[in-house]
């Protein structure tokens, strides 16, 4: 005859044969305290557990990975911007060795407030003044208006993302 108990999370089974009692591994006897979180800490592994780098691997190059809320260049609503997977010249592919939440936090910023919005041709790139160590620096998105690069799908998107250098465009623009 055979019982079944549950200890940790594990099936323990105890055979009852003849009067002997077999035990289970010392292992399967023990079993952790809850830990109990405050608050804040509580908050900061549900946004750690939320928080998961895009799944691109066997996905088409137009799948669709984040969405962004990104100002308009004539400063009216607000219209929807999409990070797709891309290829190794642009989209998430393109960037996403640079990947974090921080790097994430910052497009998100960038596309919604930027501090200057410049049109060339059929891109946008957004340009967000950030003060690091009393020094200025650029964060920039490129954003397709209309094909994203090697796409006649009329697919829209990031094509990247990145500090800009000191002289560059977002600098002369500002």
């Amino acid at each position: 005859m055979a019982k079944r108990s549950y200890t940790a999370g594990f099936i323990v089974t105890t055979v009852l044969a003849g009067g002997l009692l077999a035990s289970p591994p010392a292992s399967a006897q023990q079993t952790r305290p809850v830990q109990e979180l405050s608050p804040g800490q509580f908050a900061a592994s549900q946004e750690a557990a939320a928080y998961a780098k895009p799944n691109c691997k066997h996905r088409a190059a137009s799948h669709g990975v984040r969405s962004y809320w990104r100002e308009r260049p004539d400063h009216g609503s607000s219209l929807q911007a999409v990070l797709r997977c891309g290829t190794k010249r642009w989209g998430y592919r393109h960037f996403n060795q640079r990947w974090s939440k921080n790097f994430e936090r910052k497009i998100g910023a960038t596309l919604a407030k930027p501090t200057v919005i410049i049109q060339e041709g059929n891109t946008l790139i957004y340009c967000r003044k950030y003060k690091i160590s009393k020094k200025k620096y650029f964060f920039k998105v490129v954003y397709s208006v209309k094909d994203v690069p090697g796409s006649y799908t009329g697919d829209t998107g990031i094509i990247t993302s990145t500090w800009d250098r000191k002289g560059a465009r977002c600098h002369r623009a500002s």
